[in-house]
């Protein structure tokens, strides 16, 4: 699942972002991943704590991938800029 996951970044942010900060992009998208996974324990041990199980909370956790789903689905096409209109 890996594998899926670094093709299509590979081929989607250049897309969506250009390739000249690419690496600036990446950098931070790291971090930002590995900052909110270091809190991905929190509320699933809040959620323990109030429910007495695990259940409710990775219910709710289930929803992230099927909101990034649909924001996937209905994200436009990037279109490329035509830097000869921009500086006339």
């Amino acid at each position: 699942m890996r594998c899926i996951e670094r093709i299509t970044l590979n081929i989607i942010w250049p897309n969506f972002f250009g390739r000249k900060y690419l690496g600036s992009i990446k950098g931070v998208a790291v971090t930002v991943t590995v900052i909110a996974s270091s809190f991905g324990p929190l509320p699933l041990g809040i959620g323990f704590d109030v429910f007495q199980s695990y259940t409710q909370v990775l219910m709710l956790f289930l929803l992230f991938p099927i909101i990034g789903l649909l924001c996937a689905v209905l994200t436009k096409k990037p279109e490329k800029a035509n830097y000869k209109e921009l500086a006339s």
